[in-house]
């Protein structure tokens, strides 16, 4: 079991594994955020289109929908990543703690940069739940965290 128990499943694999263990966790009602080192990329966690994220300059990989995350992270390009789902299905309440994120929707730039997710002009916060660790003493910390979509 793992020291956490919100983590589900965690792994590590090479650039050119990360992308058909994604898309594992691809789902019709899932969004991916893909964070290259010179621009952001956004779009529906379908299979097809998560399979043509390029890895080479790509940093982190979130696909998620308001149940699990599935998050890939490296801190250097040509390294493996370390991947890890996160799962709310066994947490009590103490256990994490619900945050909004304000976000900057520039419809411009998006286009610009490719990205095909619609997101109204309504959305104006992001839904993050921080998950929650306590130390010997029983003071809390927010260990991990994960998106879970976006409010309005």
């Amino acid at each position: 079991m793992d020291k956490y128990k919100w983590i589900a499943e965690k792994g590590k694999c090479s650039q050119e594994d990360l992308i058909a263990t994604a898309v594992e966790y691809c789902a019709e009602d899932a969004i991916y955020i893909a964070m290259h080192i010179d621009r952001p990329e956004i779009g529906q966690a379908v299979s097809d289109r998560v399979s043509q994220i390029s890895v080479d300059n790509l940093m982190e990989l979130r696909i998620f929908n308001s149940d699990w995350e599935f998050f890939a992270t490296r801190s250097r390009c040509g390294e493996e990543f370390k991947w890890r789902v996160t799962s709310d299905k066994e947490l009590e309440t103490q256990d994490y703690i619900v945050r909004y994120q304000a976000i900057d929707l520039n419809k411009v730039k998006s286009m610009r940069n490719g990205n095909e997710l619609q997101i109204s002009d309504q959305v104006k916060r992001a839904k993050v739940m921080s998950y929650i660790a306590y130390d010997e003493f029983g003071m809390a910390k927010a260990v991990d965290n994960r998106v879970c979509g976006f409010v309005e």
